[in-house]
């Protein structure tokens, strides 16, 4: 920067700072005296405010997109995660950003104790840090409860329950709700907290924090000896401050790639079976309340909490010590600690009992799948009616939405159902039939039914009692009896001999004929399934094994006629109502 004999700027420079003195200002800020001098553990709050500001930025980006009520939340954040140009990368971004918040404001919070930073004149200063590492939290909790899929649905009655546990929390609740139930108003309002109240109140937490450390200097314990109590300057202490910004930047470029931003399940739907968690970050508190059921929550909720909140914010009087040595404040050292450790420990101990959760890992399968089907017809457009309304796009919606009703407890597709009944995903393929023949009582088929006799409904065979030529075979007969197929003759002729050896016992192929298990003439037919969905317990179908409810008098002609039709449609091959 150009300047004079007298140090005076010149130039656009000089223009610039005769009128309004901001380069003049920051100079005397950029070579003020660093009390301690520039030191690595300074960085932190350089990096969170670096942080905010980033969240900060690609938040306003994303407000141009977002729609806050109940029908258009999610729609708005699926069309932007989804088909403006790298709208997951700004969306994935700012919430590892927020993530990285979290954990920044933990630690500096953590060295401040562990450095004893908090001690007289140094209170506020720690109250600061103590309220950013509080409010940090809440913005970003405010924040996953927007989008408005199940997850954030799921999370909403997770944690306004927890709230609600409290005194006061019940006025709290339909504060924040806009009334005694989740809608348009409890969108609205989160997120004015979420983008403009809380931002505010941390924004007045980071010009606290900074009045202090000019007052104050960092932390110093213990004392520096007075030769080095103000050496450095602020210039040294950014210049460090760049070096940690541009790792942090790195580590969350790379996570947002690598996981392709964060996660968007499905629209949020009243009744949805989404089993959801708290954020990681609240975790503890959901392990915590494990050990508190009942007339005990309370303690869960306020007493622990309260306590260990009190114990933080009273801590530059509860430390006594003469000296600011590490080892002279010992005891609220191992206390602070203490808690950290108790924290990091229920939170994995949360995590860990999910991990084994077999009935969770299976929701999740499931969520995924339908998330993926839900952001996938919302590229279609989304109608004003918003969010689950994107099903809409789907020309087998109303029968969809009847197999959802009556089958899918039991009945799985594509990942998506119960397991107490055979899986419907390539139903009556070849490899579908191989399958069953080879194993009936897989979980796909019937493992899982409550099946009268199901150990002795039909033979397993294994390659010792059936190869995979003579399987091959009787699979291309069992394929061509279901009438609307081509099928190799030759094979199947063959096949007819295997099935006559080995399945003529029980099963019959001739219509009108019985036998001790289903007749197979037309099996796989809209007409055949058609019969099972009326009365499985037909002596030409199921018989006295059948445990299936009989639908008939239950659902129209016509609604069975669209199941049946919506069955065969699972064989690979067969063309669907859009043409796919």
């Amino acid at each position: 920067m150009a300047t004079n004999r007298s140090g005076a700027r010149t130039g656009l420079a000089g223009w610039i700072d005769e009128r309004t003195g901001v380069l003049s200002a920051l100079s005397r800020l950029a070579y003020a005296p660093l009390v301690g001098g520039a030191r690595l553990r300074h960085v932190l709050p350089g990096v969170l405010l670096y942080l905010f500001i980033q969240e900060a930025v690609l938040g306003l980006v994303m407000s141009i997109y977002f729609s806050p009520t109940a029908t258009g939340a999610w729609a708005s954040v699926a069309y932007f995660n989804d088909q403006v140009t790298s709208g997951w990368f700004v969306r994935g971004l700012h919430g590892y950003t927020s993530y990285a918040l979290i954990v920044t404001g933990a630690l500096y919070l953590a060295l401040i104790a562990f450095t004893g930073g908090y001690r007289k004149p140094r209170e506020v200063y720690w109250w600061s840090v103590l309220a950013l590492a509080l409010i940090i939290p809440a913005t970003s909790i405010t924040g996953t409860l927007l989008p408005w899929d199940e997850q954030s649905f799921g999370r909403m009655a997770v944690e306004f329950g927890i709230v609600r546990g409290v005194p006061g929390g019940e006025a709290l609740g339909k504060l924040v709700m806009g009334g005694g139930d989740f809608g348009n108003l409890t969108t609205l309002r989160l997120y004015v907290l979420h983008a403009l109240v809380l931002p505010f109140v941390i924004l007045l937490l980071f010009w606290l924090h900074k009045k202090q450390v000019r007052r104050h200097g960092y932390w110093i314990a213990p004392p520096e000896p007075p030769a080095r109590a103000a050496v450095g300057n602020y210039l040294s202490q950014w210049l460090l401050d760049v070096c940690a910004v541009a790792v942090v930047s790195g580590v969350l470029v790379y996570f947002t790639v690598h996981s392709h931003g964060i996660d968007l399940y499905a629209p949020a739907e009243v009744g949805s079976q989404f089993d959801a968690r708290p954020a990681w970050y609240v975790r503890s508190l959901n392990e915590l309340l494990k050990y508190f059921d009942g007339s005990l929550q309370l303690v869960g909720t306020l007493v622990i909490p309260g306590a260990v909140g009190a114990f933080f914010f009273a801590l530059p009087w509860l430390d006594r010590a003469e000296s600011p040595k590490f080892v002279r404040r010992l005891p609220v050292v191992i206390v602070s600690f203490a808690i950290l450790a108790g924290y990091v420990v229920l939170t994995g101990m949360n995590f860990a009992r999910d991990r084994h959760d077999e009935g969770l890992a299976k929701s999740m399968e499931q969520a995924v799948k339908l998330a993926s089907r839900a952001r996938t017809l919302a590229t279609k457009g989304v109608l004003p009616a918003g969010g689950a309304a994107v099903y809409e796009n789907d020309p087998q919606v109303a029968v969809r939405r009847l197999f959802k009703d009556e089958c899918q407890n039991c009945h799985m597709i594509g990942g998506i159902g119960g397991d107490e009944a055979p899986d419907f995903t390539d139903y009556k393929s070849r490899d579908y039939l191989a399958a069953l023949t080879r194993n009936v009582m897989d979980k796909r088929f019937f493992g899982g039914t409550k099946h009268k006799g199901a150990e002795g409904a039909m033979d397993l065979f294994p390659e010792a009692d059936l190869s995979n030529d003579d399987l091959k075979a009787v699979t291309e007969f069992t394929f061509g009896l279901m009438g609307d197929v081509q099928f190799d003759k030759e094979l199947s002729d063959k096949g007819a001999k295997v099935f006559d050896d080995q399945c003529s016992t029980c099963h019959e192929f001739k219509p009108g004929v019985k036998g001790d298990a289903p007749n197979l003439a037309g099996h796989g037919t809209k007409e055949w399934i058609a019969k099972v969905i009326k009365n499985s317990a037909d002596p030409m179908l199921f018989g006295t094994l059948a445990q299936m409810p009989k639908y008939e008098g239950k659902l129209t002609e016509e609604q069975i006629s669209q199941l049946a039709d919506f069955l065969v449609q699972q064989r690979p091959g067969m063309a669907k109502p859009d043409g796919s």
